[in-house]
């Protein structure tokens, strides 16, 4: 029952910011901002994620998922804790303030596939451009799978592969 009833909330949230967004691909020349959402569901590593994020050479923000932490692990990652979610796993209202004023050219997710958190994230992220692991109710516009065996460095490093091989002319 709560599960249905997050489920509901979850793509509610995320039909109203779809709805206001453009999507729209880009060149990676043309990228100059990144978000990546990832979560603590599979181990991380923190210096390969700063390892991928400095040889993209963009300014990257990381949104650190750790739903069963009471404290964020990095200080200069933007971390999610329990303090962050409601009973239903969702994000509370005042992570509007977090992610609203931020602008992207593009929002990377690497969540578990049924992250209802992760999936309200990304679509609350001003960026015209998102790709992931996954779509839970239509947030993701590039979806890259993601073999379970994967680490996260390693799948990463497949998807910039994937995002510099795209030309818009």
């Amino acid at each position: 029952m709560l599960k249905s009833l997050a489920n509901y909330f979850m793509r509610n949230a995320v039909e109203k910011h779809n709805s206001n967004r453009k999507k729209q691909f880009l060149n990676w020349d043309k990228i100059e901002k990144i978000a990546l959402i990832i979560d603590n569901t599979h181990p991380v590593n923190k210096s390969e994620i700063d390892k991928f994020t400095d040889s993209t050479k963009k300014y990257v923000d990381v949104f650190f998922i750790e739903l069963n932490s009471k404290q964020a692990s990095y200080s200069d990652w933007i971390c999610f804790t329990s303090k962050d979610k409601t009973f239903l796993n969702l994000p509370k209202s005042h992570i509007d303030l977090t992610i609203k004023n931020r602008q992207y050219q593009l929002a990377i997710t690497v969540s578990e596939k049924h992250s209802l958190f992760a999936a309200v994230v990304i679509s609350k992220i001003n960026a015209p451009y998102t790709c992931g692991n996954r779509n839970l109710s239509g947030e993701i516009d590039l979806i890259i799978e993601r073999n379970e065996k994967t680490d996260l460095p390693s799948y990463l490093r497949e998807v910039l592969k994937y995002l510099t091989m795209i030309r818009i002319n």
